[in-house]
């Protein structure tokens, strides 16, 4: 496979591939990393084996050791199939908003796992919304250093990213289902100003000696906050 992938690449600049590494005998993490981008998991509404804080806990590990941008992750329709779901589960993907989970996932290569057909026009509004910001920052935000920070996501965590970039730097945060509305994240920088690019709640931020405390008004709500 190896020899193939080298044979393949040895035509020309501007060749991309996709390596799979979802199930029965791959390349793996580490291998495919240098030859494109990596499809990391097959999850469905469906199938009722989608959990958005799953999927943010998968980028969330391997963005330690991998670049963020290599990974592929998807981003599905809440609002189908949630007949799947136990209607006590607080962690049922109808719950968050469609912007959320295109949040918790625009750090690597979000792929639309939908028919966008059958989004409602409130889940278009949110896309509306958050992707046009997305396009704006994607170069910046592919071409950043992206850490792990927080708490690692389990459904119930106060989590996140920051991507750093020379002087600056982008932090993305994230209220899971959890009482407590503030944490405290260390970002790695003594930055003093941020300005909040997105969010679906009401969020406050302040800045002490390289961390933020970031305050949330509401559970599963995400913040994008550009860091100088």
């Amino acid at each position: 496979m190896l020899d193939f992938l080298d044979d393949v690449f040895s035509l020309g600049e501007g060749v991309s591939v996709e390596l799979d590494v979802t199930a029965d005998k791959r390349l793996g993490y580490l291998l495919s990393a240098p030859y494109g981008t990596i499809f990391v998991e097959n999850r469905y509404t469906a199938w009722a084996n989608y959990y958005p804080h799953r999927t943010l806990k998968n980028i969330w590990s391997l963005s330690r050791f991998i670049p963020s941008s290599k990974l592929q992750f998807e981003i599905v329709n809440p609002e189908l199939y949630t007949d799947k779901y136990s209607s006590t589960d607080e962690l049922r993907p109808e719950l968050y908003d469609i912007d959320y989970l295109f949040a918790s996932v625009m750090l690597s290569n979000p792929l639309f796992w939908m028919e966008t057909q059958f989004l409602t026009d409130k889940c278009r509004a949110r896309l509306k919304y958050i992707i046009p910001l997305w396009k704006k920052w994607r170069n910046e935000l592919g071409a950043a250093d992206v850490f792990p920070i927080g708490e690692e996501p389990n459904g119930r965590a106060m989590t996140g990213f920051v991507a750093h970039l020379g002087n600056k730097a982008h932090l993305l945060v994230f209220r899971e289902v959890t009482e407590r509305n503030t944490y405290t994240f260390d970002i790695g920088n003594d930055f003093t100003e941020g300005n909040l690019i997105a969010s679906n709640s009401d969020v406050n931020f302040k800045f002490e000696k390289g961390k933020v405390i970031a305050s949330f008004d509401k559970m599963r709500s995400y913040a994008w906050i550009e860091l100088k």
